[in-house]
Parts: C-alpha cells; sequence; structure tokens
C-alpha cells in the first residue's frame, strides 16, 4: 500500500468536502429565495436536511462497517456522484417548481453524509502505519470554506441562483477525485476502528468550520 504524500492527500480531500459546502449549507437560503419559497418552506427543509444527517450519518457508518465489499472511499465516492446528478437535475427544474425541494434535500445529505466516514479514515491509516496530522488537514479543510464560499458570492453576483448546482457538481467532482487518490484503507482496520472514530448521533452542523 503506497502511504507517501498520505497528508497531503487528506489534506485535499477535507478541502473538497468543505468548498461543497461552503456552497450547500452557505448559500441555501439564497437559492431557495430566489427558487420562490418562503422563509418558512426554506426553514423546513434545512431543517430535515440536518435531522436526516442525525440519522444517516450512523447508518451510513454501520453500513460500511458490516459490509464487506463497500469500502469508505465507495460511499463517499458513490454520495458524491449522487450529489452531483442531483446538481445537473436542479439546472433543468423550472425556478419555483416544488421538485426543487426533494431533489435539494437530497442533494444536501448527500454532499454531507460521508464526513464522518472520512474522520474515520485518518484513524484507521494511523493504525496502518500511515501518518496524518488531523488538525492540519481539517484546518485546511476551514481555510478552504472561508475561500470557497468568498468565491461563491462573487459568482452569485455575476451568474445568480445557477451558481449554486454549479458549485455543488465542482465540488463534488474535486471530492470525488481527491477521495481516490487515497490508497485503499484494509477492510479490517476499518471495522476495529469505525465506532471510535465518531460519536454515535452527530449531525452535520458539526462538519462546519470553527
Amino acid at each position: 500500500m503506497n502511504l507517501k504524500n498520505l497528508n497531503a492527500k487528506y489534506a485535499l480531500v477535507n478541502a473538497g468536502f468543505m468548498v461543497l459546502v461552503a456552497g450547500t449549507l452557505g448559500f441555501a437560503y439564497n437559492y431557495l429565495s430566489q427558487s420562490g419559497f418562503s422563509a418558512g418552506t426554506i426553514g423546513t427543509v434545512m431543517s430535515i436536511v440536518s435531522i436526516a444527517g442525525v440519522f444517516i450519518g450512523p447508518a451510513a457508518g454501520d453500513l460500511v462497517d458490516r459490509s464487506e465489499k463497500i469500502t469508505q472511499k465507495m460511499f463517499i465516492s458513490a454520495s458524491m456522484i449522487l450529489c452531483a446528478a442531483l446538481a445537473l437535475v436542479l439546472l433543468v427544474i423550472p425556478q419555483g417548481s416544488v421538485l426543487i425541494l426533494p431533489v435539494i434535500i437530497v442533494a444536501f445529505a448527500a454532499s454531507t453524509v460521508g464526513m464522518p466516514l472520512l474522520n474515520g479514515m485518518a484513524f484507521i491509516y494511523e493504525k496502518i502505519g500511515g501518518t496524518i496530522n488531523y488538525g492540519l488537514c481539517r484546518g485546511i479543510g476551514s481555510a478552504a470554506y472561508a475561500i470557497g464560499s468568498n468565491v461563491v458570492g462573487r459568482l452569485w453576483a455575476a451568474m445568480g441562483r445557477n451558481t449554486l448546482p454549479i458549485w455543488m457538481i465542482a465540488g463534488a467532482a474535486l471530492t470525488l477525485v481527491a477521495i481516490n487518490l487515497m490508497p485503499d484503507a484494509p477492510k479490517q482496520a476499518a471495522s476495529a476502528d469505525e465506532a471510535e472514530a465518531e460519536p454515535q448521533g452527530e449531525t452535520i452542523c458539526k462538519i462546519m468550520p470553527t
């Protein structure tokens, strides 16, 4: 297994995730408001996304832990592909259509569900002899969030609401490429450490940088 440049690769995945989240969570209100939805509806949508994270995150970890074939990389990759595909759908759904709501709920959930698994991967790689500076990599992710938010804001002024789905596609693609640069962790190592990596019931709000 090639563990060279593991810090750089792990930092890149964190950066990709947080660039994506800078759009989805940072500009959700703007997108839904400009799509014609009320503040009450927007609040309900974001509450559903947050509540879904409470259940989907632990369920995803349990699925990966129990499966003999599904790995963290595979699950995160699938969630990024789903996020990008739904973002494409958002580009063609007419403004104001109620179909935007279920699509954006699933897309936003897909954009964040892999973060607990990514956190757990840091411990798994260390168990098999890799070295990851977790604090530094998360700090790079936080910097990526700040920079991404600034860029999204500037693009929004020029492109309007379509900025969000386009940004989601770009962020998901970056994360997909980055996660597949990471070496495959042995399944037995993942099974041993998965439960210790993240506390049960963690919400997606915890991924926001501090």
